[in-house]
């Protein structure tokens, strides 16, 4: 039994439980080898019905995944209010965690799936070395690059509020984040592109994908690259973002005390402000709350004894599960918290829909003309052929008579 599991997101490989215990092999960087992998005693076989209701909500959620992300990005790319400097250019912070989000449903959500249920590493069964580094890293740059986008934000709307006063980010200057959003994200598993290789197994002549970390520091690499990734893509982003939120509410709290005596309306900027900061909040709770099972899984699986679990397959397979909705979930809370994305999604509906009537109504059109087309081309057909008959029986009569 063989199975993927992941570290901080959704790609990074240990995969395979196999009948041997190590291997030695010489690849591009270092004689390194595959350290004893920890198995399950007793490997519990998943339900049927688990089964079916996880491989149904995960078709769902990716199907759900590529409308509301592409939406987004229409909604953004219509709308210049969400791409203006008064706004702080937050349209294109989202539109780069959609990107990421998307890439999650084109990328991981195929290649997990295919891992868990035919027990192959997709395109890397035939050893490629290319599939076996890009499928697993991947998934996971796009989980480096979605926690980025939304610390980057925060952060953007902190400088905002907190020191109103200096100079704000111009459009070439966010651009710059956003690539160094990515440059960063690759860095992150740069690492786990480097070690990651394909083996075949001569027991039954497949390939697998492994981590092959150097001999000298053995596990203990694998273990501090977990951490790492951890620290990097969850906790100091989840932290910060949490400490920018908190300082935020309190100096709006303490804006609104010092207008209560005074006759001044609330400001459009602080109402804006308010409502981007609750739809921040939400996000983020919703990134932390489902990726945590992950990294939980993965620390049992590295610093404790989380294999020898009859059921750790099953939960690791669960955790994928609530990662793949946490990218699908982001584009309807948008929808939910944020008028300006409720409205945009509302016209593509209502476009898509006339969309439809049109071509129904074309298509109405069609079947008319070709069923008329048909009719005439049928009577003309009878008017030809009835004269000939009356003349043949004509003939015969004459026969007769005769």
């Amino acid at each position: 039994m063989s199975y993927i599991t992941s570290a901080a997101g959704a790609g990074r490989s240990i995969l395979s439980f196999h009948e041997t215990q190590s291997t030695m092999f010489l690849n591009n960087f270092t004689n390194i080898s595959i350290a004893e992998i920890k198995r399950p005693d007793v490997e519990e076989q998943e339900p049927f019905f688990s089964l079916v209701l996880r491989i149904c909500l995960a078709c769902i959620t990716c199907v759900l995944n590529v409308m509301g992300n592409v939406m987004v990005c229409v909604v953004v790319k219509r709308n210049r209010k969400l791409r203006s400097f008064k706004n702080y250019y937050y349209g294109l912070f989202l539109v780069n965690l959609s990107i990421a989000d998307l890439a999650v449903a084109v990328f991981c959500v195929p290649s997990v799936m295919f891992y868990y249920e035919a027990g192959k590493f997709p395109f890397g069964f035939f050893g490629s070395q290319a599939a076996c580094k890009l499928v697993p890293t991947i998934p996971l740059l796009c989980t480096g690059a979605s926690i980025l986008s939304l610390t980057a934000v925060t952060l953007q709307r902190y400088m905002g509020i907190v020191y109103p006063l200096k100079a704000r980010l111009t459009l070439n200057k966010v651009k710059i984040i956003l690539v160094l959003v990515w440059f960063f994200a690759l860095i992150e598993v740069l690492p786990s592109a480097i070690v990651l290789d394909v083996i075949r197994q001569p027991q039954d002549n497949e390939y697998s994908c492994y981590e092959y970390w150097p001999q000298e520091s053995g596990s203990l690499s694998g273990k501090g690259y977990t951490m790492f990734l951890f620290l990097v893509q969850y906790f100091i982003p989840v932290t910060l973002t949490g400490i920018a939120y908190a300082q935020m509410g309190l100096i709006l709290c303490r804006q609104n005390k010092e207008m209560e005596g005074k006759r001044v309306p609330d400001t459009k900027a602080k109402t804006r402000h308010r409502k981007f900061i609750k739809l921040l909040v939400v996000l983020i709770l919703s990134f932390a709350l489902f990726y945590l099972p992950n990294h939980v899984l993965f620390f049992w699986y590295d610093y404790g004894s989380g294999t020898k679990h009859p059921k750790f397959t099953i939960f690791m397979k669960y955790s994928h599960l609530f990662m793949w909705f946490n990218s699908c979930l982001n584009p309807y809370l948008y929808g939910a918290l944020d008028v300006t994305f409720k409205n945009g999604y509302k016209s593509i509906i209502l476009r898509c829909a006339r969309l439809e009537g049109r071509a129904r109504l074309t298509q109405r059109k069609i079947t008319r003309q070709l069923s008329r087309m048909t009719s005439t081309r049928s009577f003309r057909l009878a008017a030809q052929t009835t004269p000939s008959t009356s003349n043949e029986s004509e003939d015969d009569n004459s026969l007769f008579y005769h």
